[in-house]
């Protein structure tokens, strides 16, 4: 699922987050937030095509 927020500090053009569950979980048996753009198909300000928004 994608959400609209802040920016990511560390990735300029960027303000839709995933809401998904990691390979390793360090804490909160590893869900959390990761930026958008990070994935194929992602684009600065706009959410991933397909995927639910929350």
């Amino acid at each position: 699922m994608s959400t609209k927020g802040r920016q990511d500090r560390k990735d300029t053009g960027n303000n839709w987050w995933l809401w998904t569950q990691g390979d390793v979980a360090y804490a909160d048996n590893g869900w959390g937030w990761f930026p958008a753009t990070k994935v194929s198909g992602g684009n600065n300000w706009e959410s991933i095509p397909g995927l639910q928004n929350c």
